[in-house]
């Protein structure tokens, strides 16, 4: 877990470093630097990384994303793999993220570019209560009927009529007050 932080303080580094001086917050002297690190030996990814950091040119990137901007972390690391700057796998070892999040990202980078990581998601509409089958279910309903009946005559699930009821996307017909009766 160690080396993984390590790898992720060097990109994060490095980023900072390509950014320009104005976003470095500190600067190390070399004579500063561990005597453990002097004598480790860099994984494959980071020989990878410090190389696309030199050549690859970015051009929508922001100037630094947040610790909690993923989409930008997706972005930037599938483009990484995408232009054979890094595999996969390093992504996966060096920040310590699940493979398959990994490939979707990259997957996404293929398909939709650097725009697809900052779309709004899709969703999927009413399959079943459609605006044409919800206004049929308010007249069956104002007209008498029950909930079992107009789901049967309109082939829906009892079910779902009753939580669009719940939710009030079908509107029931409200209830007829009866007058108090006097005494």
């Amino acid at each position: 877990m160690r080396s993984h932080r390590r790898y992720a303080l060097v990109l994060f580094a490095l980023t900072l470093n390509s950014l320009g001086p104005r976003f470095c917050t500190a600067q190390v002297p070399a004579n500063s630097i561990s005597k453990d690190t002097q004598d480790a030996r860099p994984e494959p990814a980071i020989p990878a990384i410090i190389k696309a950091f030199e050549t690859f040119e970015v051009v929508a990137m922001p100037a630094a994303h947040g610790e909690k901007d993923i989409a930008t972390f997706r972005m930037i690391t599938s483009q990484f793999c995408v232009s054979g700057y890094a595999r996969q796998s390093d992504i996966i070892r060096a920040f310590g993220v699940t493979s398959i999040s990994v490939k979707r990202s990259v997957k996404l980078y293929r398909e939709k570019g650097t725009k697809g990581f900052y779309l709004p998601r899709m969703t999927r509409g009413a399959a079943v209560l459609t605006a044409s089958v919800v206004a049929r279910s308010e007249e069956l309903l104002a007209a008498g009927g029950g909930e079992a009946e107009v789901a049967e005559t309109l082939g829906l699930k009892l079910n779902t009529l009753q939580k669009a009821i719940r939710a009030g996307r079908v509107r029931r017909p409200a209830k007829k007050k009866s007058p108090p009766q006097r005494r």
